[in-house]
C-alpha cells in the first residue's frame, strides 16, 4: 500500500515540532518552565516563642537564603510593640547559595495572646510570622546564685553583693537570711516586696574566725533562688600580687618600656620574700631584693624590658616567697 504523504496543516505542525526539537537540543535544557532569578528560601517560616514573663525577653533566629540565581535583594524590619530586631535587621542582598541571619526578640508588654511579624521586603520572600505569650505573673532573678570570697585572714572580713529583681508583674515577696558561721547579712536583709522593675542588693560579710574552706547558703524566700557562698578562713600573711603577670608589648629596640607590679599581705604575720630575676632584656628599677611585709603593707616593683635584638622575649619575676607566685613578663623586640 502506497504512503501517506501529510499536506497543509499537517506540514506545518511537523515543521514547528522539528524546529523545537533541535532549539532544546542545542540549548542542552530539558523541557520545562525557567526557574532562573533568585529564589527566596527561610527557615523556619515562623517563630514560635511560647510563654514568657512581661519584662522578660526570649530571642529566637531565622535564616533567608538565596537558592536561585542572580541577587536576592530585601530589607528586614517589623512593626510591633511585642518584637524587635536584634540583629540583621537591615537591607541585604545575597548572590546564589548566601545567607542572612536574622535574631528576633519577643519583649510581651502585656499578657495573653500576642502576634506580629516581619516584613524581608521582598516579593520572592513571605513574611516570617511570630507568636508568643505574655504572662503577668511574678518572675524572681537573682544575681548572681554564688559568692566567692576568696581567701581571708583570721580577724579580716571581705563583702560582696547580690541583686534580686521582679522581672514579671505581680509582687515578689521573700525573705533574705543566713544561719551560717563565718557570715553574715550587711545590709539588704529581711523582708522584701518587689513589684516589676524593683531591684534590691543584699550585702553579705565573710568574716571567718577559723582556718579552712567555709561555705554557707543565703536564703532569699520561697519565689527566688538561693546564694550559695564559699570562702577560706587563713592564719598568717597571705600574698597578693597585682597585676599577676606583666605584658609590654612591641617594643623598639633599643627603647624601653616600664611595667609595675604590687606585692601585698592581705593576711597577719609577716610575709617575707626576694625579688630578683636574671632574663637578658630585662631589668628591676626599683623594689627588688629582700621585702618584709606585715599585715597590709605592700612593696612596688617596676620592671624595664629594653630589647637588644628582634622577636618575642619571656621572662620571669621571682618572689621566693612561700605565699606568692612569681611573675611572668612577655614582650616582642621590633625593628626600628
Amino acid at each position: 500500500m502506497p504512503r501517506s504523504i501529510p499536506t497543509g496543516g499537517a506540514w506545518q505542525r511537523l515543521g514547528l515540532l522539528v524546529l523545537f526539537s533541535a532549539a532544546v537540543l542545542l540549548s542542552g535544557c530539558e523541557i520545562g518552565t525557567d526557574a532562573s532569578g533568585p529564589q527566596c528560601w527561610v527557615m523556619p517560616s515562623a517563630l514560635q516563642f511560647g510563654t514568657v514573663q512581661v519584662g522578660s525577653h526570649e530571642d529566637l533566629s531565622f535564616v533567608v537564603k538565596n537558592e536561585g540565581t542572580g541577587v536576592l535583594y530585601g530589607t528586614v524590619s517589623e512593626a510591633s510593640d511585642d518584637y524587635s530586631i536584634q540583629a540583621g535587621g537591615e537591607a541585604f542582598s545575597l548572590g546564589a547559595d548566601e545567607t542572612h541571619l536574622v535574631t528576633v526578640r519577643f519583649s510581651p508588654i502585656a499578657h495573653g495572646a500576642r502576634t506580629g511579624s516581619i516584613d524581608l521586603g521582598s516579593d520572592q520572600c513571605s513574611r516570617v510570622n511570630c507568636a508568643g505569650t505574655g504572662s503577668q505573673g511574678p518572675l524572681c532573678d537573682v544575681e548572681p546564685t554564688s559568692l566567692d570570697f576568696g581567701i581571708v585572714a583570721l580577724g579580716s572580713y571581705v563583702e560582696k553583693s547580690f541583686h534580686i529583681r521582679n522581672l514579671g508583674g505581680g509582687v515578689v515577696s521573700g525573705y533574705v537570711s543566713t544561719s551560717f558561721e563565718h557570715y553574715s547579712i550587711v545590709s539588704g536583709g529581711g523582708t522584701f516586696d518587689l513589684v516589676f522593675g524593683q531591684t534590691l542588693t543584699a550585702t553579705v560579710r565573710f568574716e571567718p574566725t577559723s582556718v579552712g574552706v567555709k561555705t554557707a547558703g543565703v536564703n532569699t524566700g520561697s519565689e527566688c533562688a538561693q546564694v550559695a557562698c564559699t570562702g577560706v578562713g587563713r592564719d598568717g600573711p597571705i600574698c597578693v600580687i597585682i597585676p599577676p603577670e606583666l605584658f609590654f608589648g612591641s617594643v623598639v629596640v633599643g627603647a624601653y618600656v616600664d611595667r609595675t607590679f604590687v606585692i601585698e599581705n592581705i593576711g597577719s604575720g609577716t610575709l617575707t620574700g626576694f625579688v630578683h630575676l636574671t632574663c637578658g632584656g630585662y631589668s628591676i628599677l626599683s623594689g627588688d631584693g629582700e621585702f618584709s611585709l606585715d599585715s597590709q603593707e605592700t612593696r612596688t616593683v617596676v620592671v624595664r624590658f629594653s630589647p637588644t635584638t628582634t622577636g618575642v622575649q619571656t621572662c620571669t619575676v621571682h618572689t621566693e616567697a612561700s605565699d606568692c607566685s612569681d611573675v611572668p613578663c612577655s614582650g616582642t623586640g621590633i625593628d626600628p
